[in-house]
């Protein structure tokens, strides 16, 4: 059999909406049974130009690329023969329809520029065994159908959303096998638990928060507004302050938590580690937050989503519904969690990281 391929161009956000797009893909490649290709470098939001190719980030100096390789089917970019010569100065995927099938999912393409994402009534199908199972958890949604010929298939940065929603195996054993490789290879490099490691030595036990501002001043100014100002009472009511406070944020300026220290020992990566690149610090602050004894995170981030999920991985305490700026009931559900609560990006569930 010939073997067959998908290439993508990942969503333009900020890595943890990058990440998204490769658990996405991965997905992908395992329901459709296709070699997955690997790009060589990655726009991605704060870290890089999306007008600069030069620019963009190699995702490998932050994920462990041998884990990755060894868990999922897959090809370096360069490898492929047809692809080669898609690359120009701006891009990597030019011209990338004239020999694979480009998916898009409102139907119309807008060049260099991202394209809309997987729509909330969307499931992605390539094989269906079992047509009651299907039904359970597609909730009739529209099917996008990758049972397809073609040799090569590609996505144009539109692969954003949660791939334990949008991506149906064909049976929960399949359903399974995908959350367990994603998990088995999306995987940070060893050098960031290590000087993560160095600052849980120092700390002892302790708990952390994640406070999301940088742009969200401007596009959710409210949100931001009355996150802060109720964010004191919010800590003493839901976390001691007899142990340290580790806050990961993206706000430069940390003296604006100064009105924590009456009540709270804070400390930030800073005070561990000076004049570290934007990447390394999202990367470890993320890893300290999994080590803490609580995390609290920052409603409408995936940043904090996925501090809550390397936390369901390690079995530690679950506060992926509760953070420093929201409180979602208890869900109790029978199979999935969309069957008692609309889907939308902003929600995370356990079903992420739990076995059906």
């Amino acid at each position: 059999m010939d073997r067959k391929y998908i290439s993508f161009d990942p969503w333009w956000g900020g890595f943890s909406n990058v990440r998204m797009s490769y658990e996405l893909a991965i997905a992908i490649s395992i329901i459709t049974n296709r070699t997955l290709i690997l790009p060589p470098s990655v726009y991605c939001f704060f870290l890089s130009n999306h007008q600069d190719k030069n620019s963009f980030i190699d995702i490998w100096n932050f994920l462990d690329k041998n884990k990755f390789i060894s868990n999922i089917s897959s090809e370096d970019y360069h490898n492929i023969i047809e692809y080669r010569h898609l690359e120009n100065d701006k891009q990597y995927f030019n011209n990338i329809n004239k020999i694979a099938n480009t998916i898009i999912f409102d139907g119309q393409d807008s060049g260099w520029y991202p394209n809309s994402p997987i729509k909330n009534n969307q499931v992605l199908v390539c094989d269906i065994t079992d047509q009651n199972d299907f039904e359970e958890f597609s909730l009739n949604r529209e099917i996008v159908d990758l049972n397809l010929n073609d040799k090569f298939i590609h996505f144009p940065r539109n692969l954003f959303g949660h791939f334990y929603y949008h991506v149906y195996g064909k049976s929960a054993d399949q359903r399974n096998f995908i959350k367990e490789k994603i998990k088995k290879s999306i995987c940070y490099k060893q050098e960031y638990y290590g000087m993560s490691c160095r600052i849980q030595n120092i700390l002892g036990n302790y708990n952390s928060i994640h406070i999301r501002r940088n742009d969200f001043t401007l596009v959710r100014k409210d949100f931001v507004d009355n996150q802060t100002e109720n964010l004191k009472s919010v800590l003493l009511e839901k976390i001691s302050n007899k142990i340290p406070l580790y806050i990961a944020t993206d706000e430069k300026d940390k003296s604006f938590f100064n009105f924590l220290r009456s009540d709270y020992k804070i400390f930030f990566l800073e005070d561990f580690f000076q004049n570290l690149c934007l990447g390394k610090s999202l990367l470890i602050d993320q890893i300290t937050c999994v080590n803490s004894e609580i995390f609290l995170g920052s409603r409408l981030s995936t940043f904090s989503d996925y501090i809550n999920i390397m936390r369901g991985y390690q079995q530690k305490s679950d506060y992926h519904r509760e953070g420093t700026n929201f409180s979602l009931p208890k869900l109790n559900y029978n199979k999935y969690p969309w069957e008692i609560e609309p889907h939308c990006w902003e929600n995370i569930h356990k079903f992420c990281w739990t076995y059906e």
